[in-house]
């Protein structure tokens, strides 16, 4: 093509230049080509070869110059390499590009999107904090980019704008991120059947008559505090609160859902409360030691089919070793015999099968004593003391079957004195021979993870992870037909449905 108009006026002369272009493309081969985005196979070699000549008005004065330009086109994805080399006036000059990066129908290559937590699971209710990053094909990251974020079931979890997703129902649906038509890696959130309620407490326990949980619920809960409150956990709703006393702590209840027990520890006594009329009852003091002063509750225990006593495992307060001695109470009244304190005493205690003989388990000092008593019209005596059978302090244990289940993992039989097994975990546990499993809640670094063991063979039969945990958890309890229950020193209390229970 010749004359055409430059569009400038080079010389000043008030009059665009003229040019003269002649331009040759040229399809020189296919070839594999290597670019920082990857290697591309078949590859077009395209080369233009452009020569020009700009004449100016003002003398007819002609310079030129040439481009020679050299691209190669992928399949399907375009072109990945190009190489300019532009001559004028015996100067040259080489410009090269070269592809880091693409996107064909919505997926980059060379450029992604990673998003952070990779495996995450939380409860109804729950959330999870996801975060994004975009790299390129050298993983350093692109700053200030905007993300679109999406959860392709939002009846299990919605996700917001700034990638916090809030758990709906039990299930799982896939998080992903994308920007610029990228889309990031899919992450699966887990949905699990458990609920967090925020309701300050001491201790929790599970009524199978009503199918209610009760709370004991302490001053510095403010207007509901020095009661105990009913949780439904079939749906989680909380109250009534029924005032009972000052600081109420360790609750007991007895085998017929008759009655529940709780420790007040600001008045050092215990107050009995009618589940059916939901009515705070009769309150008796614990007594108290001429030197050490009043005794209070640590563990209460009411005796099988015998709603009206009830067992304690007194304590001091601000005396080192705390234990006070079990005393037996009917009715408020204590009967005369009660075991011995301090280094001999039980912090914890269970009944067998029968209302006859008490377990306890000091794990206050190095003693790890393991305690036998006889309990009868007179009250209760020690039998024997076993040192180290279970050990460890704050050590807690459980009766169930014939056996004791101890949180540091140890079984054994009360009876012959004998180790049975050792579960592979440590934290509350809760054997439940109606489905012939047993429960340990433990800790994993900031996680808890709910385990369920045959109670007969001690394998695995699963777990599940319970995220958000704050403060230390306590009082592991069954409820219904597939829940289990705990409670935190952060004011939680988590409600679980799992099918780790069949």
């Amino acid at each position: 093509m010749t004359g055409l108009d430059y569009g400038e006026d080079i010389d000043g002369d008030g009059v665009s230049e003229w040019v003269d272009i002649y331009s040759v493309v040229t399809v020189s081969g296919v070839e594999t080509v290597t670019v920082p985005v990857g290697t591309f196979q078949d590859c077009a070699k395209i080369e233009t070869n452009i020569n020009v000549t700009i004449t100016l008005s003002g003398n007819n004065t002609k310079a030129t110059g040439t481009l020679i330009n050299t691209v190669w086109f992928a399949p399907e994805v375009g072109p990945v390499k190009r190489k300019s080399v532009i001559t004028t006036n015996n100067a040259t000059e080489t410009v090269s590009e070269e592809l880091t990066g693409y996107i064909v129908n919505g997926h980059g290559n060379g450029i992604h999107i990673e998003i952070t937590p990779h495996s995450p699971s939380i409860g109804i209710g729950g959330k999870v904090q996801f975060n994004a990053v975009a790299y390129d094909k050298l993983n350093s990251p692109f700053p200030e980019l905007t993300f679109t974020w999406n959860s392709n079931n939002q009846s299990v979890a919605t996700i917001d704008s700034n990638g916090l997703a809030i758990g709906i129902t039990p299930g799982i649906t896939n998080i992903t991120a994308s920007s610029a038509d990228i889309i990031s890696n899919s992450v699966i959130l887990t949905v699990n059947d458990y609920r967090v309620i925020s309701l300050v407490t001491n201790d929790i326990i599970y009524d199978p008559l009503s199918k209610k949980i009760y709370a004991s619920i302490p001053s510095r809960a403010g207007a509901i505090g020095n009661s105990i409150t009913v949780i439904d956990p079939e749906t989680g709703s909380i109250g009534p609160s029924i005032f009972v006393g000052s600081e109420p702590n360790k609750l007991a209840i007895s085998d017929n859902g008759q009655f529940l027990y709780v420790a007040l520890d600001g008045a050092a006594a215990v107050r009995r409360f009618n589940i059916s009329t939901q009515a705070a009852e009769l309150q008796f003091s614990l007594g108290s030691d001429s030197f050490f002063g009043p005794y209070y509750a640590e563990d209460i225990e009411v005796l099988p089919r015998n709603p009206n006593a009830i067992a304690i495992a007194r304590k001091y307060k601000g005396v080192t070793p705390r234990a006070a001695g079990v005393s037996i109470y009917d009715d408020g009244i204590q009967r005369p015999n009660t075991t011995p304190g301090h280094f001999q005493g039980s912090n914890v205690i269970e009944f067998s099968a029968t209302a006859s003989k008490l377990y306890g388990f000091n794990g206050e000092t190095t003693g790890f004593d393991f305690h036998r008593m006889t309990v009868d019209a007179s009250g209760v005596s020690l039998i024997d003391d076993t040192s180290n059978l279970i050990s460890g302090f704050e050590v807690d244990i459980r009766f169930e079957g014939g056996l004791i289940y101890a949180t540091s993992g140890l079984v054994i039989n009360p009876e012959t004195l004998t180790i049975v097994g050792t579960f592979p975990a440590q934290g509350l546990v809760r054997p439940d021979s109606n489905s012939g499993r047993v429960f340990f809640l433990t800790e994993n670094g900031t996680a808890f993870i709910l385990h369920a063991f045959d109670q007969n063979t001690f394998l695995s039969l699963g777990s599940l992870d319970i995220q958000g945990v704050s403060g230390t958890p306590s009082s592991l309890i069954r409820w219904g037909t597939t829940g289990l229950a705990f409670h935190t020193s952060s004011d939680q209390v988590f409600i679980i449905r799992t099918t780790l229970i069949p």
